[in-house]
């Protein structure tokens, strides 16, 4: 089955799938829809994605498009900030989100009203970090075709797929014909084009997080997984300044897609939204009670009953915790304290308490820096140390003062007062340089168990590209990676410890092989790997990488639901061992990935020279079932290749030896005994590419063979006569020997 045929019925799994129980019972809508624009995207002006915002009141999912893109909702009765919701949830509005993952989320921002004229953000979990922008405006100008260019408040300007909104697909908003500026809030801003691209958020956007039938707390472990889609709080609201507004109802809701991020060969992130649903009135529910403490930058902070809002004087490196045992979020971290390195650029450090199903307690802490305008330097931001090693951290103030170091956990990494470092225990720590006059700034210091070297010699391969390298036998370390100074994971997806040989290693120690020292010199020239995304190798630049070991993907074998199948390995994750064949490739459909794995009946062959024999080719679609055993991929997935070339590495050179049938065959020979290697390259015959894979072919002389010649008969002849007496005369020898 074609990849693009599967992922169109994901989408329709996944559009019913997503729809909120409101919307599943037949309910009538909760409102009505006052405005819509989809931005320049590849859904714009698309009747079945792309226009029919009506359609979300009935839970059809309708895109909003790339930034900026937005829908205005007016609900038809008022939405009450009511303490009878659990959590503080006041209303849903649910996107197609089916996990958290960071390459998944597609973040909606959300205003709300009461009028309709004036609006607030309701402030999610990355609403006061630095990176997030308040108040970032793009202007899209049509192109031609599918293009149009943009220029925006950064300063930056370029293209992006899509075409430009006809006035009469979006009647309810108001635009000009040529060019578009839209102004919001921007979380994630990444335009080079990468499927690893995404953001990561934990409460507070649209379609972002796991679908759920019912209300989840937003506030609880590891959101990414356990939390639901689309909460929302109206005591979240903010106004431009971050300061907040109380609200005790809203009218109007806004959401507009808040990232400009190229996902590759995946599009745009575009929010999207299938469903409301306001939060139905019951019992009341309890207020969290006040935590013990709140400590910003070792001073004590005595807190007042309905006080929210506080004045704060800190260093410019300064930690903030909390003393209680209820959930605690400090910015975007979940967690009793936080360390900042320096003193947020937006100036405001919030910190939501909230226990059981109780409203949560939001306090706002406007801090400002008690250092002057001193510069400390670091020789370091972050160091990673092994148990047990030691790294020199130096600093400097721009005003020469003297520096003292400072460790916040010398259990895990100590610091003496020259900033030598040691690291006690895994775990993290910031060293902080701080000057008398209160200057200061911090290095993370992440402390890691000793790594044990490990050594694998295996076969590797690359198809695809420019370049191709043969299957080849090479020596691998565990280190070779890391010692190139990649940033390589210490953990799988599941907490387990990566100490064995990796595919990323490989891939290293074939590179260092064929370029020598001006790799390990400069090796991200060759080979860039980021995130556990491979961008760039053999001096390649492409998002469209991928790998087998033993011919199929690396995988936990464990059933996972948001995949429907095993979780694959990254490729500085995926283990190999000694004897284990690594294929690295790059697919050459980079829109769909329907390139083809072969399968040799056998992977050695013996034959004799000049006589034709008969080899099996059969494939499977790489990205749509590797990540299954290789029994069940060659009994249910793998089908034969027809018209796939053969061909086989002859005196250096690639000699092509015929093509395979419809059932997969192809009869092929050797002239002349020896070993060769045989591999499958090019695309079937209904045009469909085929990753490169190898066989062996061990080549003898038939001694049996007939002769052709009279000399030829003459040696033939003779040799059976000679055979015959040498016989006879052993059976006599055996017979005076018993």
């Amino acid at each position: 089955m074609k990849i693009k045929k599967i992922l169109s019925i994901l989408l329709a799994v996944l559009l019913l799938n997503t729809l909120t129980p409101l919307i599943a019972c037949g309910a009538e809508p909760v409102a009505s829809v006052r405005q819509y624009l989809n931005a320049p995207s590849q859904y714009t002006n698309n009747a079945n994605f792309g226009i029919n915002i009506d359609a979300t009141l009935n839970g059809t999912i309708t895109s909003l498009g790339n930034f900026g893109g937005f829908a205005v909702y007016e609900f038809l009765n008022p939405v009450q900030n009511s303490q009878n919701h659990p959590y503080g949830i006041d209303f849903t509005i649910a996107g197609n989100s089916f996990n958290g993952a960071a390459t998944t989320q597609e973040p909606g921002q959300v205003w709300v009203s009461q009028d309709g004229e004036n609006w607030f953000a309701l402030a999610g979990s990355e609403h006061f970090e630095d990176e997030t922008q308040w108040n970032y405006s793009l202007t899209y100008t049509k192109g031609e075709g599918n293009k149009c260019s943009f220029s925006d408040s950064l300063g930056e300007n370029g293209t992006v797929n899509g075409q430009y909104p006809l006035k009469e697909n979006y009647p309810k908003a108001t635009f000009e014909e040529d060019s578009l500026t839209l102004t919001g809030i921007l979380l994630r801003k990444l335009t080079t084009p990468s499927t690893n691209n995404g953001i990561t958020t934990s409460f507070g956007y649209v379609d972002t997080l796991p679908k759920s039938a019912s209300l989840v707390n937003p506030y609880g472990e590891n959101p990414q997984k356990n939390g639901a889609d689309g909460q929302f709080d109206i005591s979240w609201a903010v106004d431009e300044n971050g300061a907040p507004v109380s609200l005790d109802w809203i009218k109007f809701v806004k959401v507009q897609t808040a990232t400009f991020i190229n996902g590759g060969i995946f599009g745009e992130k575009s929010t999207e939204i299938s469903a409301l649903s306001v939060t139905p009135e019951g019992e009341k529910i309890a207020t969290t009670e006040v935590p013990d403490c709140i400590t910003v930058d070792g001073e004590k902070i005595p807190l007042e009953s309905d006080k929210f809002t506080y004045e704060i004087t800190a260093n410019s490196s300064f930690d903030l915790s909390v003393e209680t045992e209820s959930n605690v979020y400090i910015n975007n971290t979940r967690g009793t304290s936080r360390h900042f390195d320096s003193v947020p650029e937006k100036g405001i450090v919030r910190v939501i308490v909230q226990n059981g199903e109780c409203e949560p307690l939001i306090y706002y802490f406007n801090i400002t820096s008690s250092a002057n305008d001193v510069e400390i330097t670091l020789s370091a931001d972050e160091i990673e140390l092994e148990k047990g090693k030691t790294a020199q951290l130096t600093a400097t103030a721009s005003n020469g003062e003297k520096i003292n170091f400072a460790s916040s956990d010398d259990s895990v990494a100590s610091v003496d007062e020259n900033g030598k470092i040691t690291a006690n225990a895994v775990g993290t720590a910031f060293i902080t340089a701080k000057t008398a006059s209160g200057a200061g700034k911090s290095c993370k210091v992440t402390v890691i168990a000793p790594r044990k070297q490990a050594f694998a010699t295996v076969s590797f391969s690359l198809s695809g590209g420019e370049v191709s390298v043969p299957k080849k036998e090479i020596t691998v370390s565990s280190l070779d990676a890391e010692n190139l100074g990649y940033e390589t994971a210490t953990t799988d997806h599941n907490g387990k410890s990566v100490e064995n040989v990796t595919v990323f290693d490989v891939i290293s120690a074939v590179h260092r092989e064929i370029y020598g020292d001006d790799f390990t010199k400069n090796p991200e020239k060759y080979l860039v790997m980021s995130g556990s995304f491979i961008t760039r190798a053999f001096n390649q630049s492409s998002s469209a990488w991928g790998f087998t070991v033993n011919d199929v993907m690396p995988n936990d074998g464990i059933f996972n639901p948001d995949f429907g199948g095993a979780t694959g390995y990254a490729c500085d994750t995926a283990r190999v061992n000694d004897g284990d064949f690594v294929s690295l490739f790059m697919y050459k459909d980079s829109r769909y990935f329907e390139d083809l794995y072969p399968l040799f009946d056998a992977q050695n062959y013996t034959a004799n020279a000049g006589e034709k024999f008969t080899i099996n080719l059969t494939g499977y679609g790489v990205m749509e079932h590797g990540i299954n055993t290789l029994d069940d991929i060659k009994n249910k997935y793998a089908t034969a290749l027809n018209g796939v070339e053969i061909f086989a590495v002859i005196n250096g050179e690639n000699v092509s030896l015929g093509k395979t049938d419809k059932k997969g065959n192809a009869k092929i020979k050797f002239s002349e005994e020896g070993e060769y290697t045989i591999f499958v390259s090019g695309e079937t015959a209904d045009g469909t590419p085929v990753i490169t894979n190898f066989a062996t072919v061990t080549v003898t002389q038939n001694d049996n063979k007939k002769p052709t010649t009279f000399c030829g008969w003459l040696q033939f002849i003779w040799q059976k006569i000679v055979s015959f007496f040498k016989k006879i005369g052993e059976f006599f020898v055996s017979i005076f020997k018993g």
